[in-house]
């Protein structure tokens, strides 16, 4: 069995790894920053697993989405992407559901993948919630 360095896996040294679990609202310019978290800690977990699990336009239409949720008001626009988003973040789910499953056996890193993806989901709703603050 292939041993797994846990602070490469999780990216410790990411930016973005200070978010999670951070215990306050992120503002829109802090979103990038953990969305480009989120591919890192996924594309680590493919290259020590050899395997894929990330649908190929999984993040760019996820980035694009929380874009126009931000930037465009039209409702036409802001509506569509919303109903993306939710079906996107529900997509992450399964793939964060995937990567749990490698670790069943060490719940610090099945947890955390779990805490990321409710990280992820939580931008969404204060989004929703509370409107868009900077």
């Amino acid at each position: 069995m292939l041993a797994v360095p846990v602070p490469d896996l999780l990216q410790v040294t990411h930016p973005g790894y200070r978010y999670v679990n951070l215990g306050r609202i992120m503002t829109e310019r802090d979103v990038p920053t953990f969305l480009d978290y989120c591919i890192k800690l996924t594309e680590r977990f493919e290259h020590y697993g050899d395997i894929n699990v990330t649908p190929i336009d999984l993040f760019p239409a996820m980035i694009k989405s929380f874009d126009t949720v931000y930037n465009n008001d039209e409702p036409q626009d802001f509506f569509p992407a919303v109903k993306l988003l939710n079906g996107l973040l529900e997509e992450y789910d399964l793939v964060v559901d995937n990567m749990q499953r490698a670790f069943l056996n060490n719940p610090r890193v099945s947890n955390f993948y779990r805490d990321v993806a409710s990280t992820l989901r939580c931008i969404f709703e204060n989004i929703m919630v509370s409107g868009i603050d900077d």
